[in-house]
């Protein structure tokens, strides 16, 4: 029951980090996009749209981290119980092995 606890309540709390950190993106982009518009009058254009380019191919890039580490600590997550059970089950069978030697 506490293992259990334990992984939905660290899930709740990776997937909570993920979708705020995925909204100030948005906004981020949004920002973007309205500094574009804004800066629509100057007369570097195209100075202008490789900037705002490189700075989305930033955000792009981090939100793709984001996720990336987002997936890799579900799957330790996962890895570390299935750990705790291969390791509870190993003491289990060796503790149950060392009593059936006794026994005999």
């Amino acid at each position: 029951m506490n293992l259990a606890y334990f992984l939905f309540l660290s899930i709740t709390v990776m997937l909570t980090s993920f979708i705020i950190k995925s909204l100030v993106v948005l906004v981020k982009f949004k920002l973007l996009r309205d500094e574009r518009l804004e800066y629509t009058s100057n007369k570097n254009i195209d100075e202008m749209y490789d900037l705002m380019n490189a700075k989305e191919e930033i955000l792009i890039r981090h939100h793709k981290q984001m996720f990336a580490s987002f997936t890799i600590n579900i799957r330790s997550i996962y890895c570390l119980h299935l750990l705790k059970i291969i390791l509870f089950n190993i003491s289990t069978k060796g503790f149950q092995w060392k009593a059936s030697k006794l026994n005999k």
